[in-house]
């Protein structure tokens, strides 16, 4: 057995999933952690992270380093993406970074955001045959990829995500600024996509908000996790339905009776308004939100990485397990 683990730095949380490959062509998900940190918050605002956030960033680092130690020869590969990205002190919280926990980040582009998804979307899922719209929603970015089938049209990347929404009033969000001028860009991906293709696409949802809603969707219905299934799909009403049953619930409502955490909670209806609004721009027929996102892919990656030369045409004989409960372990930092 091979042990390899990944460790995002996101602008909402920092999260850390460790994988066992197998002998049999398996890549099993032994167990994720993660730590709500909203670096973001900072960088968005002030545009810098300051040092009493790097502190605590070496904190969570040290103790997610903890729960490997037990694990000889664990692989380990660390990234950053939007807020990383966009903090203006990059370069010094990264040296920071590697004097004081001694690990190395590799910060993402949005472009390698959405490659990297993709390709993990592209080795989990079966080959697409319809117009696809991929749309990955953090904290802080947004990614996109349009395919035609499985030859790719488009990908890009837009400064928003639940903590920029999050600064804005509930009552004011779609009136904004930042939000309409995401919707103008929406609208002109949209209309240079569907203009090639049909005048409808299947819109893949991830990102943690994304999964939030798949695993509400799951215990509506009384579904169990299957692996083989790949996430869960529905038609575009009944994806209306599940936005309007959840849309309107209150922080409050959303903690106590459906286990969201505070931090969770506070982001979750900006993020609602904004698939529904992707769904409609991009005529969305079906839903499908994978139980894949960034982290596992980056992990996926990795393992293929440290494969042979052939690494390309062995992609969709690795296959990934999930296991049957898809909380992550929380790693307090205080």
């Amino acid at each position: 057995m091979t042990h390899l683990a990944v460790i995002e730095i996101g602008s909402n949380a920092v999260r850390m999933i460790l994988g066992e490959k197998g002998d049999d062509s398996t890549l099993k998900i032994v167990c994720s952690w993660s730590s709500h940190l909203r670096l973001g918050e900072e960088v968005f605002q002030k545009g810098i992270i300051s040092e009493t956030f790097q502190l605590q960033l070496c904190r969570i680092l040290e103790q997610l380093l903890k729960h490997l130690e037990s694990f000889s020869a664990c692989s380990l590969q660390l990234f950053g993406s939007s807020a990383l990205r966009d903090a203006k002190n990059r370069e010094q919280v990264l040296k920071f970074l590697e004097k004081t926990c001694g690990v190395s980040v590799y910060v993402l582009s949005g472009q390698e955001e959405a490659s990297v998804l993709l390709d993990g979307l592209n080795a989990f899922l079966p080959k697409p045959y319809s117009r696809q719209v991929v749309a990955d929603l953090g904290g802080g970015s947004l990614e996109l990829s349009l395919r035609n089938k499985d030859l790719l049209f488009r990908q890009c990347s837009l400064n928003v995500g639940t903590l920029r929404l999050r600064e804005i009033e509930p009552n004011r969000l779609e009136s904004s600024e930042l939000f309409q001028k995401t919707i103008m860009h929406l609208e002109q991906e949209a209309g240079r996509f569907l203009e090639v293709s049909s005048s409808e696409s299947d819109l893949l949802l991830t990102g943690g908000n994304a999964k939030t809603l798949g695993r509400f969707y799951m215990q509506i219905n009384n579904s169990t996790l299957n692996s083989s299934e790949g996430g869960v799909s529905m038609n575009w009403k009944v994806f209306e339905d599940l936005i309007d049953r959840f849309i309107n619930l209150s922080p409050e409502m959303l903690q106590d009776s459906w286990d969201l955490r505070v931090h969770q909670s506070e982001v979750f209806h900006s993020a609602l308004k904004l698939f529904l609004q992707i769904g409609e721009i991009f005529k969305a027929r079906q839903v499908m939100i994978p139980f894949m996102g960034l982290k596992e892919a980056l992990l996926l990656k990795l393992c293929l990485d440290q494969d042979d030369p052939e690494t390309d045409q062995r992609k969709t004989h690795l296959k990934l397990v999930f296991p049957k409960d898809l909380h992550p372990t929380e790693v307090p930092f205080n």
